[in-house]
């Protein structure tokens, strides 16, 4: 999953919400994990959905 983030933030100038990071994420880490790894299955939760705007990056 950092590998992923990392990836987001160096290929992005703007601003990333922390719900844009996680919907990235999500994809990348869910595709990743079941093309690699047959039959197991990971997808990054977002547990506190914040009220209003938190930048990974402003």
């Amino acid at each position: 999953m950092t590998y992923f983030l990392v990836e987001l933030l160096k290929k992005n100038a703007e601003p990333i919400t922390l719900k844009e990071a996680h919907s990235y994420l999500s994809q990348r880490v869910t595709r990743y994990v079941e093309e690699n790894f047959p039959g197991t299955t990971q997808s990054p939760l977002l547990i506190n959905d914040l009220d209003g705007l938190f930048y990974l990056r402003p």
